[in-house]
């Protein structure tokens, strides 16, 4: 017969398994960049349950052309909070996605500020634990109007955009405590697809499918703290992500594209082999489609492709290049955002410029079997984010060969 000790640690077990099964509930406010393309919340929860995760119960709340202050003051947006829920419900998570100016000085970021504070007060006086993810939005794509009259370039108002949403984090960090606000780096996402105007509607502001996609894998990654890019869907009839790409515009090779984005843009505690986040992508893969993911397995005897990338053009006239070192690796004691393993990096290619790409194509020889290598760019240009001023570095890839 069971002990009392055996049943009380076998009922706080399932507890804790229904606990972290229970699907969590998600209250989105945003705008058009949400809605668009049968909208962001569903892609989130579809995403999260291709991934394994119980399928959340969301509420959008979302109104074209609307800012953060509407959302914070508006009477039947604020009563959402209460009523969307059933009574003993409580929110875990409010996502929060500005108007694409607002965050910028052609808006008002104190306001904007205040106003992404002020929605989580809102939501804390219902649901005293929950937490926000802020959708950070993107730069209008290149050949917008906006260029070079209201910024220089896409990589200027990102910027701003960058540093308003970052500070609206940390305000709701202080005044709620740390680890209360995360940030969902949609925009700098976009940067790393270069704002390439495919990737918008005609208005080269508002986004097509592979946006939405990747807002949601990156929101995903924010609100569960896990990387996509080994996640293979099925996309069928049968599954739920399936027929919601099936049925609005999306397809499989679109999530062959994007999976990698959102995991290259997640805080750094998540990346595997974290550069200095600058206007610098390496990309890898044995096909046509190369991808920012962490890790590639690479079959003896064929051929690992390798291009590293400045997409806005920021280091494209210096120096750069391609290192490679033995697994394991660590970072640097010096420089945290190089990764160096027992022996000796060795310099796998170099250019004078990065404005056609630095592209290369190695064969891989049959008795390397089983070993790994990892492979980093490195520009010798200064970091705008680390302020190394001698160089920064992409995120490493982990290039296992079987």
């Amino acid at each position: 017969m069971p002990t009392l000790r055996r049943v009380l640690l076998a009922a706080l077990a399932l507890s804790g398994s229904l606990a972290a099964q229970r699907p969590l509930n998600l209250l989105f406010y945003g705008n058009s960049y949400s809605a668009d393309n049968a909208s962001v919340p569903a892609m989130v929860g579809v995403i999260a349950s291709a991934a394994g995760q119980a399928t959340p119960r969301i509420v959008p709340r979302l109104a074209g052309g609307m800012n953060l202050t509407f959302h914070f003051t508006d009477p039947a947006q604020v009563a959402a909070i209460t009523t969307s829920l059933p009574v003993g419900e409580f929110w875990d998570y409010v996502v929060i996605q500005g108007m694409s100016t607002e965050a910028t000085h052609l808006g008002n970021p104190t306001t904007f500020r205040a106003a992404a504070l002020g929605i989580v007060q809102n939501v804390r006086a219902h649901s005293p634990a929950a937490k926000a993810v802020l959708y950070q939005t993107w730069a209008r794509a290149y050949g917008h109007t906006f260029y070079p009259g209201a910024f220089a370039n896409p990589m200027a108002m990102q910027n701003e955009v960058r540093v308003s949403y970052q500070l609206a984090v940390d305000d709701i960090n202080q005044a709620f405590g740390p680890g209360t606000a995360r940030l969902a780096r949609v925009g700098e996402a976009m940067a790393a697809l270069a704002f390439s105007p495919s990737l918008y509607v005609s208005d080269l502001s508002h986004p097509r499918q592979p946006i939405t996609l990747v807002a949601g894998m990156t929101i995903y990654t924010a609100l569960w703290q896990d990387a996509l890019c080994g996640l293979n869907p099925e996309f069928t009839q049968q599954t739920p992500i399936g027929r919601h790409f099936i049925g609005n515009g999306f397809t499989a090779q679109m999530w062959n594209d994007m999976r990698g984005y959102a995991d290259l843009v997640a805080e750094r505690r998540l990346r595997r082999f974290p550069g200095s986040g600058d206007d610098l992508v390496l990309r890898a893969g044995t096909g046509t489609s190369l991808l920012p993911c962490a890790r590639i397995d690479v079959p003896v005897g064929g051929n690992l492709r390798l291009e590293e990338i400045t997409p806005n053009w920021t280091y494209n006239n210096v120096t750069a290049g391609l290192v490679l070192d033995l697994v394991p690796v660590s970072p640097s004691p010096s420089f945290p955002e190089l990764f160096v393993g027992h022996g000796r990096p060795v310099v796998l290619a170099i250019t004078a410029s990065l404005s056609n790409r630095l592209s290369v194509t190695v064969p891989i020889p049959l008795d390397v079997s089983g070993s790994s290598l990892l492979v980093q760019g490195i520009a010798l240009g200064p970091s705008t984010r680390t302020r190394n001023p001698l160089f920064c570095t992409s995120d490493g890839i982990e290039v296992r060969f079987q």
